[in-house]
């Protein structure tokens, strides 16, 4: 097992602090062989690989029951083939009311009461399968009304249960812990009946760059997917991978964006995917496009597309072979998150230097948060084949 602790004396790597951490303790109770019992709930496509990462390396003598929402599309077919892998102790699927809060003012008082005075609430149907287990920690990345409603059920089964964080790609090293005039009334009417609150409970932050995280919680580092990875058909399993399909016969591939139709004025990104084809020969070229991009320019206009529509890119790059390729992309975050995922490294150009993005503010806050993470100096290295160009002349030399 290998961890990246950055606040703790007695662990590896780590620089000296008052007190050990956590994870040093459990790395402690592993070696009397007291396996503990990990709730994870993933929302997203990455959170599902993550999930693998994290149980393959952190929490390989657990029990991890693994908790898939339907806040992504197939998920329900991507959790039963998860199950069918026997990789965690259980996966379930969890039918919610989806991805945004829908809920009546009603139903969002109803919320604030029995989490903070009941010992249910409407969350119950999160934990209906599970029996009475006693968790030892909780792992999400969305700490929303749901968490809290879990937490507060699950703490009445082990008051010393932990709440953590894993990580959604690189950009959400930056999401902080929304404390709400709501959240923050639960907590303290809680505290207030001795009960514990979930900001009592929080702890680690499970991610690939624990250095790169400046965040509240406790870093905890797990080691990058290697290609050889035993995690690796598990993954293709679960998303249905055929290797036939990971054959891409194109040189280069554009990430396209949402940017020409979404966050305001188009930035012009369909006339710039045709400059790179003059450049390197449409018939070289394959487009992945936005998953919310319902148009049909390009293929209208003899452009290839990418045939694995429905497989996350991530794993698309975790289990095909990329060297010698090219990715192109305007301000794609994907490029980057699936860079970092991986222990390969790809090469690849942002090109929002050569778009207008003047007249798309949603465009430009993405595009900060790109040239941030390119220009980290402890990224660099993971990142040194990703160029941010200014001009064409820039891509024809580098592509010599």
């Amino acid at each position: 097992m290998s961890a990246y602790l950055t606040d703790c004396p007695l662990c590896d790597a780590a620089p000296i602090v008052s007190s050990p951490c956590y994870l040093h303790d459990y790395r402690k109770d592993l070696n009397k062989s007291m396996p503990k019992h990990i709730l994870m709930i993933a929302n997203t496509y990455f959170q599902i690989i993550f999930a693998f990462q994290l149980k393959n390396t952190m929490f390989w003598n657990d029990d991890v029951t693994l908790l898939i929402s339907d806040h992504s599309k197939d998920a329900e077919c991507i959790a039963e083939r998860t199950k069918q892998t026997q990789f965690f102790t259980d996966v379930l699927f969890i039918r919610t009311t989806g991805s945004k809060d829908i809920r009546t003012w009603k139903e969002k008082l109803e919320d604030f009461f029995s989490i903070s005075f009941r010992e249910t609430n409407r969350y119950q149907y999160y934990l209906k399968d599970l029996g009475d287990t006693a968790f030892d920690e909780l792992i999400v990345f969305n700490y929303s009304i749901e968490t809290y409603g879990v937490y507060a059920i699950l703490c009445q089964r082990n008051p010393d249960i932990r709440v953590s964080r894993f990580e959604e790609g690189i950009i959400s090293y930056d999401a902080v812990v929304m404390n709400t005039v709501r959240r923050k009334l639960i907590n303290g009417l809680r505290r207030l009946q001795k009960k514990s609150a979930v900001s009592d409970a929080l702890h680690n932050f499970y991610c690939f760059f624990p250095d790169v995280y400046k965040g509240e919680l406790h870093p905890c580092g797990i080691e990058l997917i290697r290609r050889d990875s035993k995690v690796i058909p598990l993954l293709k399993q679960a998303f249905d991978v055929v290797d036939d399909n990971l054959r891409y016969n194109a040189d280069y591939i554009f990430f396209t964006s949402v940017y020409d139709f979404e966050g305001g004025v188009s930035i012009g990104e369909y006339e710039l995917v045709c400059r790179i084809a003059e450049l390197v020969g449409k018939e070289n070229m394959i487009i992945k496009t936005h998953p919310r991009d319902r148009r049909t320019i390009y293929e209208e206009n003899g452009f290839r597309l990418d045939k694995n529509l429905g497989i996350p890119w991530e794993i698309v790059l975790l289990c095909a072979d990329f060297s010698g390729k090219v990715i192109f992309t305007v301000n794609s975050t994907s490029v980057i998150s699936s860079s970092l995922l991986s222990s390969d490294a790809i090469k690849g150009y942002y090109l929002y230097k050569l778009c207008d993005l003047s007249g798309n503010p949603t465009a430009m806050k993405t595009t900060d948060t790109i040239c941030r993470l390119l220009n980290n100096p402890k990224l660099r290295t993971k990142l040194k084949n990703i160029t941010d160009v200014e001009h064409m002349d820039q891509i024809k030399e580098g592509l010599k």
